[in-house]
């Protein structure tokens, strides 16, 4: 243990620790902010999408029962 404490003194330290910690919390907290943002985004992107399916799954619902409305017709009218 004499050793590692002898060791642990005789190192010189940087000044550039503080700077460095800061750096880091800004990185920390942007990248906070980004993951914010994107979930909102995200959000926003997936309540389009998925209204824009309903809107899909209609227009193929009404174009099958056209199709069908006008295959029953031909079929009779024949």
């Amino acid at each position: 243990m004499n050793t590692l404490a002898a060791l642990a003194q005789s190192t010189a330290t940087t000044s550039y620790t503080p700077l460095a910690v800061m750096i880091m919390m800004g990185a920390m907290a942007l990248v906070l902010g980004m993951v914010r943002l994107l979930r909102r985004v995200l959000g926003i992107l997936t309540k389009l999408l998925v209204s824009a399916g309903a809107v899909m799954t209609g227009f193929a619902t009404v174009l099958a029962f056209c199709s069908v409305l006008t295959t029953v017709m031909l079929v009779y009218l024949r």
